[in-house]
C-alpha cells in the first residue's frame, strides 16, 4: 500500500519549487518512505507550509508553528517542543488562576461569618467600620 503516495511524493520532490504545501505528508507512508520526506525536505531550500498530527514529524521539521481553533489563529515561533512546553506553562498558570479565583470567592463568601465571629469576640468594635458589610 501506499504506491501512489509515493509516486506523487517522488514528483513533487522531483520538480523545482520554492514553497510546498502538504496535508498530512507522512499518512500512508512507512518509516522509510517517511525518512526520505525528511531527509528532501531538511535539503529543500524553499518555504514549507504542512499540516500533520504526527508528532516525530512535527519535531523533526517544525520551525513554527501556527494553532488553529477556539475561533482564531494563534503563532507560536519556534520548534514544536518549545510550542508544547509553552501551552503546558499556559494550561499551568490557567489552573492557577482559576485557584486563586475560587480562594478569593470563598474569602468572599465566608466574610459575612468572620464579620460576626470578629463582633463577638469584639464587641466594642464599630460596626461601621467593617470591611464586609
Amino acid at each position: 500500500g501506499g504506491e501512489r503516495n509515493r509516486f506523487a511524493l517522488m514528483l513533487m520532490l522531483l520538480r523545482p519549487s520554492n514553497l510546498l504545501l502538504l496535508d498530512e505528508p507522512t499518512n500512508h507512508l512507512d518509516i522509510e518512505a517517511q525518512e526520505v520526506l525528511l531527509y528532501a525536505l531538511r535539503n529543500f531550500t524553499g518555504t514549507v507550509v504542512f499540516v500533520s498530527h504526527d508528532h516525530y514529524f512535527l519535531s523533526k521539521r517544525a520551525t513554527r508553528v501556527v494553532e488553529v481553533g477556539e475561533g482564531g489563529r494563534r503563532d507560536h515561533p519556534g520548534d514544536y517542543e518549545s510550542y508544547l512546553w509553552k501551552k503546558e506553562k499556559e494550561a499551568e498558570t490557567k489552573r492557577l488562576e482559576k485557584q486563586r479565583d475560587m480562594r478569593e470567592k470563598q474569602i468572599r463568601a465566608a466574610a459575612p461569618d468572620s464579620y460576626r465571629i470578629a463582633t463577638e469576640l469584639y464587641p466594642w468594635a464599630d460596626k461601621s467600620c467593617a470591611v464586609y458589610q
